[in-house]
Formats: C-alpha cells, sequence, structure tokens
C-alpha cells in the first residue's frame, strides 16, 4: 500500500471523525445541555482531538505540492493498527458522550475522569499515526 494513499485514508477517518462528534457537541451546546460547563466540555473534545488532527492536517499541507517520484510501500499491518487505534479513539470519545444520558454524571464531570485513560491512549495513537506524517 502506498504512503500518500494510507495518509489520505487516516485523514478521512480523523477529519470525518473529528466533525461528527463536535456536531454532537455543538447541537448539545445549542440546547443549553451543558449550562456553566460549555468551556470544561469543549476543552475536553479539543484537547482529545486537536493535536493529532493538526498534525495530520500540516503535514498534508505542507506536501501538497511535493511531487511523489518514488511512492513509498508501507507495511499493511502498520497502516491496520493505525487506522484501529484510531477507530477505537474516536468511537470511545462518541460513547463517552452518547453514554453519558445513562451514567448520571454530567459530561464535563465524565470527559475530565475520562482524561485518565484517553490520555496514555492519545499517546500510543500519536506514535502509530505520527508513523505516516
Amino acid at each position: 500500500m502506498e504512503l500518500h494513499v494510507c495518509k489520505r485514508r487516516i485523514a478521512l477517518i480523523w477529519i470525518i471523525g473529528v466533525l461528527i462528534l463536535c456536531t454532537i457537541l455543538f447541537l448539545q451546546t445549542l440546547a443549553n445541555k451543558h449550562e456553566g460547563h460549555i468551556n470544561e466540555v469543549w476543552g475536553w473534545i479539543l484537547q482529545c482531538t486537536l493535536p493529532i488532527l493538526s498534525l495530520i492536517i500540516g503535514v498534508m499541507t505542507l506536501n501538497t505540492f511535493q511531487a511523489d517520484i518514488n511512492p513509498i510501500q508501507v507495511d499493511k499491518f502498520t497502516f491496520n493498527l493505525a487506522t484501529g487505534l484510531s477507530l477505537i479513539y474516536i468511537l470511545v470519545i462518541g460513547l463517552i458522550i452518547l453514554l453519558q444520558p445513562f451514567t448520571g454524571k454530567p459530561l464535563w464531570q465524565l470527559s475530565a475522569d475520562s482524561n485518565l485513560y484517553l490520555a496514555p491512549f492519545q499517546g500510543i495513537i500519536s506514535g502509530s499515526v505520527g508513523l505516516f506524517y
């Protein structure tokens, strides 16, 4: 599998995933669901997603005008690992948002608690996704 194809697929996973998550939070914000804690909720989603998304978009933008004279081949296992971890990470964030009503806790509290397991997971994903960029 060629590197530029891998980059595009990983970028699509992240862009679409983050857009879906932010749309859900945007609609909840408009409905005043997080009254008094909007900054905490948005701060959490942005700290969970922007570092990796910024890396992806920054490098893709930088490489826009570079020609692929000799396409680099990528190990399929490494690509599947990066995409799988990305999908799981985005899904976990989505589940935190969507399952919040069933927990009895407000999202701002769940988001603060989730940093215990999301922060190390984000580090692992940064390493696997960073290989491609």
